[in-house]
């Protein structure tokens, strides 16, 4: 519980609420990491009952059936055909990604899969460099290191867990 709560602190070093760089945006993501999270969850509950092509056909119906009501009400239809290539190619390797991520949930730990997100603290920066030219201040690299930092030791606690209870006996090794 003390390395979430460290990880949590280190969210906050990165994003400083209640300082004149806090934008009421960061609700968004607030809200956003929170439903990643209950997907993430759900998805690793659900996964030891249903198959992949179950998990990602109901996990999809729902956020149409959560998405497309406020979607519905500023959509616009793309105008062109790279327009609907674009927006095809992006839902293909969404559902790719979505039926992988299903498929690791299922043969591994979750303690042993998050980290790899840790990868798109990477990507994202990139992105946002190429895109947009924003460079992330000390602040957020800090907060950043801390929230990695955290992830990575709860990682570590879980595999010496697990080869504790390997050693007693207590989990049978494949």
């Amino acid at each position: 519980m003390l390395a979430i709560l460290v990880g949590f602190a280190g969210v906050m070093v990165a994003v400083r609420p209640g300082t004149e760089s806090f934008d009421p945006a960061f609700l968004l993501s607030l809200a956003g990491m929170l439903a990643y999270a209950a997907f993430s969850l759900t998805t690793r509950h659900v996964a030891a009952f249903d198959g992949v092509a179950v998990t990602l056909f109901y996990s999809m119906f729902a956020g149409v059936v959560l998405v497309a009501p406020p979607a519905l009400s500023v959509w616009a239809w793309p105008a062109d055909a790279a327009s609907w290539i674009a927006l095809t190619t992006c839902g293909v390797w969404a559902a790719i990604g979505h039926a992988l991520f299903i498929a690791a949930f299922r043969r591994a730990l979750a303690s042993t899969l998050m980290p790899f997100t840790y990868f798109s603290l990477i990507t994202h920066t990139s992105a946002g460099y190429v895109v947009f030219g924003q460079v992330p201040d000390v602040q957020t690299l800090t907060g950043a290191l801390i929230v990695v930092g955290s992830g990575l030791y709860l990682l570590h606690r879980e595999h010496v867990r697990l080869r504790e209870a390997r050693g007693r006996g207590a989990i049978a090794v494949a």
